[in-house]
């Protein structure tokens, strides 16, 4: 889609600038997306034509898509009210104008207008506007949810407009995954920006992991009050606005679906709205002191939607210290000029201020702190007192911003997490830092050293028996053991892997690892690639780390993390098989017990992993301060049972009666290719030649985990087998509902519902094409009574009914023209080859649906 972007000052947020937007130009388009921002002196301008740059929703519209010409005006900064204004404004001043506000604009230019501007219409006719009729409810006509990728839709006019999320824009134009927090996706009327839904944790700490934010709304219980007549009556659906409510139990937003904390855009905070997947979707309410004019929908001749936003209307730019933590905060500065200063907080059994520290306070300790006795603190310098003892928790953490002058003793205990900086002076006695590994006996785990490298660290402090990964020693017929050699004599080098066993409790005393760390990985012979270009390194700060950032940031990677899973190396060699594979989205299991997932999409402080450079060269492997976090570092996430994101998945699993289980993942993320490798998303299996394996296939490769949209057909699946023998091939659905799979069978032609694990039996080798898991509906959406079903497959209509009944089948195109009827009795199938490839309505005046004709 072509796009004119004019976006001049979309994210330079505290900036004054001269007009440069020239309107003329933008409403001049009327084909493409054209739009421009920018702030001059204190107002924010916006120019649009409001024309989307997708075509996904207009493009199954019942009308024409009309460009127009949208000036909005809003506050370049804003402040918060005491008291919010909502999207319905009903004042005695404003009834019977039948407007309400738009709530803001799009980062492309389109309006978020969430609200559908239909009332309940009592007995008389009349209007009774205490009840609005929720645009995206289905229980009503207006049906923005029905199968629209960005949740808008064309009014009567052409206009298009986003009534809900607009997903499939955030996510594959936008780029949105949750790997960071969410971009600005656009600014409400009040001038406070939008983002969707990935936050920060900790609203006060950008160092924190992300979350997804979810509102505070969910339907009353019980029935409406009215008489169905004057006002609805029947119970509380979801077809109204009122049919909602709001509490601030199980959410971080408040009732306009916002909340003040720091983002990437506004590091010192900001007042900001986002946008869920749950109800409101978009937020139906203000805290800003100024909504414009501009954003008002649908007023009559009495009711003005002339700009009230001017330069005296607005708050003025103001410069100062911006810093809510420092001793002489401006709270209506907006641009810092570097006058904050820091007074000196000191602990002797209590805080000197009575509050205890912020981020830029200098601190002092001068009796011992125990943080999780005591609250934890971030601070810009910290001096410990000769004697004292400062100790850091198991999931607690401590962000020195400034220097450490340590004349006590610093602690950081197994699970705690300490956060340094590139360029910090470290002064005094060292640092100790504490890992507890999975095993105490003679099992292995992967570590690495979270401390500078010195002559005094090395590998003897890992435990009795301590080996490191030579990538350039020949692999040979041993299967690579030659390539392990012992390091207990090496000195640690931060970044570099080392497998260790016998010691479960590892101190290390030191210089706290921070800024960019880098470690030279080989490929050294091409021979083999399945088997070269592995690189063990392990995390080298004493704090966690995002996976995603880190592939992220190494692109030259496969795109995945490999973390050693010891199931039974203290009595016998362990193989590939042990190792667990994990990646943006997922990561496999290796043992049916409790289903077990070993790690949180962080890497612990300390944790060793594989990692295989993607070409064959001698590449670095980095890791950078923005990968970390400051929470995602307990034990319990260090080679051990953790929790999973909410991405939908499906595990895929190979079993026999002898306790073989081998499982592949297959996540479902929206706007993948099918048909290309997605680095961040799929996972090469960790050697396709294992004696007993299970991988997907894509481009004739192995991958322990696949990304695929939700639409697709198909997907091959591979195995080796070890023994001749009976085995079973089993489906878990994880975070949605199952999708309408068969296997098929390739060597007996069978396709099989796999609701029960399939059992068959094979001869032992390699087979990468006996097994295809292939769709067998691509209906938009799924309906079924009981046994009677209609889906779509190979451009066939399959109709399946339980009894004899005789029926008409209707198909229609999205005007609603009848294209094709036919009388069914119990099960028929009909041809669609003289369809256009395009989407249809199909309907026996029962169920009703969509299906998608290729």
């Amino acid at each position: 889609m072509r796009t004119l972007y004019l976006l001049l000052m979309a994210l330079l947020i505290n900036v004054s600038v001269q007009a440069q937007c020239n309107s003329s130009d933008i409403f001049a388009v009327d084909d493409a997306n054209a739009y421009c921002f920018e702030v001059v002196d204190n107002v924010r301008y916006i120019y649009s034509n409001n024309y989307p740059d997708h075509s996904d929703d207009y493009d199954q519209d019942f009308f024409t898509l009309v460009a127009g010409d949208y000036e909005y005006y809003m506050c370049a900064y804003p402040e918060e009210a005491e008291d919010f204004t909502p999207l319905y404004e009903e004042t005695e001043t404003t009834v019977g104008c039948e407007y309400n506000y738009e709530f803001g604009v799009s980062i492309n230019g389109v309006r978020y207008d969430p609200n559908s501007a239909v009332t309940f219409v009592n007995e008389d006719g009349s209007n009774n506007i205490e009840w609005h009729v929720e645009a995206t409810s289905t229980e009503n006509s207006i049906g923005v949810s029905m199968g629209q990728l960005n949740g808008g839709h064309l009014n009567a006019s052409g206009i298009y407009h986003y009534h809900a999320v607009p997903e499939d824009y955030f996510v594959n134009d936008l780029g949105i995954d949750g790997s960071d927090h969410s971009p600005i996706v656009g600014y409400a009327a009040d001038g406070f920006p939008i983002y969707y839904k990935y936050v920060y944790t900790d609203e006060e700490d950008s160092l924190s992991s992300i979350t997804i934010a979810s509102s505070g709304y969910s339907l009353k219980s019980g029935d409406r009050p009215g008489d169905g007549l004057t006002a609805p009556d029947q119970s509380y659906d979801g077809n109204y606005y009122e049919d909602y409510e709001y509490s601030s139990a199980s959410t971080i937003l408040d009732e306009c679906n916002g909340r003040y904390g720091v983002t990437p855009d506004y590091p010192y905070g900001t007042y900001y709205y986002v946008i869920t997947d749950e109800y409101p979707y978009i937020p139906r309410c203000f805290k800003g002191t100024h909504v414009d004019n501009s954003f008002r929908v649908g007023p009559t001749a009495s009711c003005s939607i002339s700009s009230t936003t001017t330069s005296s209307s607005c708050a003025s730019e103001v410069t100062g210290c911006m810093d809510p933590f420092s001793d002489n905060y401006n709270a209506s500065a907006n641009v810092d000029d570097g006058s904050c200063s820091y007074s000196t907080i000191t602990w002797s059994g209590s805080w000197s201020n009575g509050s205890g520290p912020g981020d830029g306070n200098h601190v002092t300790i001068s009796s011992d702190y125990d943080f999780s006795t005591d609250s934890k603190f971030s601070c810009d310098n910290l001096t410990i007192s000769s004697g004292v003892t400062l100790t850091v928790d198991s999931e607690e953490a401590l962000v020195i911003y400034g220097n450490l002058t340590n004349s006590g003793s610093l602690v950081v205990e197994s699970g705690g997490s300490l956060i340094t900086y590139d360029g910090t002076t470290f002064s005094g006695n060292d640092v100790t830092i504490k890992r507890t590994t999975r095993y105490a006996d003679g099992k292995y785990s992967f570590v690495g050293t979270p401390v500078n490298q010195t002559s005094s660290i090395t590998g003897s402090d890992l435990g009795s028996v301590v080996y490191k990964y030579n990538e350039t020693t020949a692999y040979g017929g041993d299967q690579g053991l030659s390539r392990w050699e012992s390091a207990s004599s090496d000195e640690l080098v931060p970044g570099k892997g080392y497998a260790q066993a016998f010691q479960q409790d590892l101190t290390f005393t030191g210089t706290p690892n921070n800024g960019t760390i880098t470690l030279t990985g080989t490929f050294t012979d091409r021979t083999n690639d399945n088997v070269e270009g592995w690189v063990l390194v392990a995390n080298p700060y004493p704090s966690a780390i995002s996976v995603s950032r880190f592939l992220n940031e190494n692109d030259h990677l496969t795109g995945a993390v490999y973390f050693w899973d010891d199931n039974n190396s203290q009595s016998a060699r362990g193989s590939n098989a042990d190792y667990i594979v994990a990646n943006a989205i997922a990561t496999t299991q290796n043992s049916q017990a409790g289903n077990e997932d070993r790690y949180n999409y962080h890497i612990g402080s300390g944790q060793g992993f594989f990692v295989k450079l993607s070409s064959d060269a001698n590449l670095d492997v980095v890791f950078t301060e923005d990968m970390r976090v400051s929470d995602s570092n307990s034990d319990d996430n260090f080679y051990r049972i953790a929790g999973t994101k909410n991405i939908p998945l499906l595990r895929i699993n190979l079993m026999n009666d002898d306790g073989l289980f081998k499982q592949s993942v297959v996540g479902f993320v929206s706007g993948v290719s099918d048909k290309q490798i997605n680095q961040q998303y799929d996972a090469n299996a960790i050697n396709s030649e294992s004696e007993d394996a299970l991988y997907t296939i894509k481009v004739d490769q192995a991958f322990a985990i696949q990304a695929v949209q939700s639409e697709v057909e198909s997907i091959a699946l591979g195995m080796n087998i070890k023994e001749s023998g009976s085995y079973q091939l089993d489906l878990q659905w994880e975070n949605m509902e199952a999708l309408p799979f068969q296997l098929k069978d390739n060597l007996t032609g069978e396709l099989i519902e796999l609701t029960n694990p399939y059992t068959f039996t094979s001869e032992s080798g390699k087979f990468i094409d006996r097994f295809t898991l292939q769709r067998i509906s691509r209906v938009l959406s799924e309906e079924s009574l009981g046994s009677e079903m209609i889906y779509e497959a190979d451009n066939t209509l399959f109709v399946r009914y339980s009894d004899q009944q005789n029926r008409t089948v209707t198909i229609f195109d999205l005007s609603g023209q009848v294209l094709m009827k036919t009388h069914v009795i119990g099960s028929q199938e009909v041809n669609l080859s003289g369809l256009r490839r395009g989407v249809y309505l199909v309907s026996d005046g029962s169920i009703r649906k969509r299906i998608v004709v290729d």
